[in-house]
């Protein structure tokens, strides 16, 4: 196969044509600043996605968090009502009263035994 070495050399004609360097550029230090801000610009579209990803990962598992919390408040809330009726059941006047009476051995008075205040 034939190689075209025609781009490595200057269109100039004469008895000294110079060869094409790529090393020695004038234009190379524009090339270099470019390059380093692809690399930047690369990296940043990186760690952006990443970034997206990791925090699209903490709002998905903090609601699901909330959404067990919810359902946990929910039964603690059942819960607690059921309480609370036990306990008014059981702070009743009327039941402590009987317990009182059965456990004391009092009794209520009698209507001969009630005494009315003296003046």
């Amino acid at each position: 196969m034939i190689r075209n070495y025609s781009p490595r050399y200057s269109g100039m004609v004469g008895a000294r044509q110079n060869v094409f360097s790529r090393r020695f550029r004038v234009s190379a230090g524009r090339s270099l600043f470019w390059k380093g801000v692809g690399f930047v610009a690369a990296g940043g579209v990186i760690v952006a996605m990443f970034g997206t990803l990791w925090f699209g990962s903490m709002i998905r598992d903090g609601l699901r968090d909330l959404g067990s919390r919810q359902v946990y408040l929910v039964q603690a809330r059942n819960e607690n009502s059921g309480l609370v009726q036990g306990k008014k059941e059981l702070m009743a006047r009327e039941r402590i009263e009987v317990r009182a009476s059965l456990q004391s051995g009092l009794y209520s008075p009698s209507a001969a035994q009630l005494i009315g205040p003296r003046f």
